[in-house]
């Protein structure tokens, strides 16, 4: 290769790895169920009647010839392949609309853990709000003030609250439950009805959504008098250093200071039978004195376990280009270094650390 071509292709490296911290860009989940489920009022009992993905489930409220029943309407979101990560900002949206007039509106947002349409034991129990809206006619008594509208939610405190994969909202009649003369809906029942969006004419254009930021857990601070720390590496793409989401991951504890570098780290979700390696890179491209921290070959389950003592001296190294900042720390597969410097590049293989640390060499 030409020695132009070759600094080309160094540059384009050193680029991508001095990056490899980016910021997530937002992403987009869609539920993986939503319906209905009514409260029947009289009987204090909840039955699901909604299906996945029906077109627009409503909420109301009947009172009259029927038994008293409230229709609450459930977006459920399997998050499982963001576990071990929290959520810088998460936003759930959907859209409202009502074929009747009213003269206000009054709903409120509740999040639960679990599967509020799979198991209705969960959707009343431990839940909180997130939000409301509301909204009062300008003309009030009239048939003429449909409701189309879109409304989005801060639901980020609740996410990062969650015990399990399964997350639920429900949107219900907010306070009291309205009643309305019946020449407005000409019923001899009283109603409170509003659609919201499942479908949009057989595509998702509307439908309900969560827009998340990710982060991973970075390396954590010494509790009291600790002198340990730990620290967080993800599988990233290596297209914009995003982490990927339900990719291999591990974590590291490491003591902050001491004669030798003590550390024991955990990897999950790897190539089974891959043999991996531990290392401290210090930039430029190709991590000339890299050191190799241990290495083991992952199991039958993806797992890597290594724990060891390396007489490392400071971290980051005087001449690594981040010794300001910190040490980067890599999972890499054991056949892309040597002892010296990196021999090959499979980024899609490697995790990659989510944030920088340092290491206090008290021997020297």
């Amino acid at each position: 290769m030409p020695t132009t071509s070759k600094w080309f292709l160094h540059f384009i490296l050193l680029s991508l790895l001095l990056n490899s911290t980016m910021k997530a860009n937002p992403s987009i989940i869609y539920p993986d169920e939503d319906g209905m489920v009514r409260h029947d009022i009289t009987n204090d009992k909840y039955i699901t009647t909604g299906v996945e993905e029906q077109w627009w489930p409503w909420i109301t409220y009947w009172d009259g010839g029927l038994p008293k029943q409230e229709d609450q309407v459930i977006f459920e979101y399997n998050l499982s392949s963001y576990n071990g990560l929290s959520f810088l900002d998460a936003r759930m949206g959907f859209y409202i609309k009502n074929a009747e007039a009213f003269d206000s509106l009054r709903l409120e947002v509740w999040y639960c853990n679990g599967n509020g349409l799979v198991d209705t034991g969960d959707f009343d129990s431990g839940t909180i709000q997130v939000g409301s809206f509301n909204w009062d006619s300008p003309s009030p008594g009239t048939q003429s003030n449909p409701i189309n509208q879109f409304l989005q939610f801060d639901v980020t405190s609740a996410l990062n609250a969650r015990n399990g994969d399964n997350v639920s909202f429900n949107i219900r009649l907010a306070g009291d439950h309205p009643e309305f003369d019946d020449n407005i809906f000409n019923s001899t029942n009283y109603i409170h009805f509003v659609e919201i969006a499942a479908l949009e004419n057989g595509t998702p254009s509307f439908r309900p959504y969560l827009e998340v930021i990710a982060k991973g857990k970075g390396p954590s601070e010494p509790a009291g008098k600790s002198n340990f720390a730990h620290l967080y590496l993800y599988e990233k793409d290596p297209a914009t250093w995003e982490i990927v989401g339900g990719g291999a991951w591990g974590k590291m504890k490491y003591n902050l200071s001491g004669p030798e570098f003590d550390f024991v780290f955990n990897g999950h979700e790897l190539e089974p039978g891959e043999d991996y390696t531990l290392i401290y890179y210090p930039d430029p491209w190709p991590g000339t004195d890299l050191i190799q921290l241990g290495s083991d070959i992952a199991n039958e389950e993806g797992h890597v376990h290594i724990a060891e003592s390396v007489n490392t001296g400071d971290l980051p190294a005087e001449d690594d280009q981040n010794y300001s900042d910190g040490a980067k720390i890599w999972l890499i597969l054991s056949s892309d270094c040597d002892e010296e410097n990196m021999t090959g590049w499979n980024p899609t293989e490697y995790l990659f650390e989510y944030d920088l640390i340092t290491f206090d060499d008290t021997d020297e």
